[in-house]
């Protein structure tokens, strides 16, 4: 059996529920105002850092190793240098657009995507494979002119010749735009 009062506390609950939602709401519409002066200053933090991102990806293709320069003077380390430090900035990049993703989440505003972000990351695994198919192409003849005349395995050169273009022709797409 239940006892009297409980009874009546289970009468009473929903006039009570009521009583707590309207004080959430009443709160709410005093805090509105605070909370629309922190949206508007989140959002014009978030337009400056858009354009930080826009900046930073401009940067990007103007800095990062796409063109032949350290490809022909066999400066590869400078090569990845580059990409070590753009993959670094881009984490930090990308750190910082998650702490606004955060924001917009918490104030329940629209989320921004900063598609250059994410351009920046795809481009920098692309960049690594393809230093890494140079290096590895470089390497491969440079090790074959100490080869003496006598000891040249024609076949086994054809071969790995033919192994490097099959690895190359199996290269990404979108890297057969870059001059290298």
């Amino acid at each position: 059996p239940i006892s009297d009062q409980r009874l009546s506390q289970l009468e009473h609950a929903p006039a009570q529920w009521s009583e707590v939602i309207r004080a959430a709401f009443n709160e709410k519409e005093k805090i509105l105002p605070l909370q629309s002066q922190e949206m508007i200053k989140i959002r014009s933090k978030i337009e400056g850092f858009r354009e930080d991102v826009q900046t930073f990806r401009s940067e990007f293709l103007e800095q990062c190793p796409f063109g032949a320069e350290n490809a022909m003077s066999t400066d590869f380390d400078r090569s990845y240098q580059m990409i070590d430090d753009f993959y670094a900035r881009t984490c930090e990049i990308r750190a910082r657009a998650d702490k606004f993703n955060d924001l917009e989440l918490l104030f329940d505003m629209s989320m921004s995507d900063y598609l250059p972000i994410g351009e920046c990351t795809d481009d920098l695994l692309l960049l690594k494979t393809l230093w890494d198919m140079i290096v590895l192409v470089r390497e491969t003849f440079s090790n074959w002119y100490g080869v003496l005349w006598d000891k040249i395995d024609t076949e086994r050169m054809t071969q790995t010749v033919k192994d490097l273009g099959v690895q190359v022709k199996s290269l990404p797409k979108g890297m057969k735009a870059w001059p290298l």
